[in-house]
């Protein structure tokens, strides 16, 4: 399943952050849908770091409004979750699995999440 393949990777208005942090919210995705297992555990507290490393920017460009290159990627008709009720909730089931406490409804949470963005951003084939 390659999602990318309508995006230009060579616009300047798709940094390559933006692609990197797509790319990583689809192995998110893959990964919650997988049987909870160590190994599947420990690849999603990789997965998760990665993403809340750009927290910080996300946020900000979210709230301010900003016009910088961070506020034209992804597409408004994308639906992407760059709010900071979306990226606290991936900072919970970090913090979940990284204590090893039970995480499944978030991660049902999330997964839903992440199947709404994506069946948004892929175009229908009417």
């Amino acid at each position: 399943m390659t999602l990318l393949m309508n995006v230009p990777l060579q616009s300047p208005e798709v940094p390559d952050r933006e692609i990197f942090e797509y790319l990583l919210l689809g192995d998110l995705r893959q990964l919650l849908e997988e049987t909870p297992r160590a190994e599947t555990e420990r690849w999603l507290l990789a997965v998760l770091d990665l993403l809340l490393v750009a927290h910080p920017r996300i946020v900000h460009s979210a709230t301010a409004g900003t016009s910088d290159r961070t506020a034209t990627w992804p597409p408004s008709e994308m639906n992407w979750p760059l709010n900071p009720l979306f990226f606290a909730k991936l900072q919970r089931l970090r913090d979940r699995l990284a204590h090893r406490a039970p995480y499944s409804l978030l991660s049902d949470e999330i997964r839903c999440d992440l199947a709404e963005l994506f069946e948004s951003a892929t175009p229908s084939m009417a």
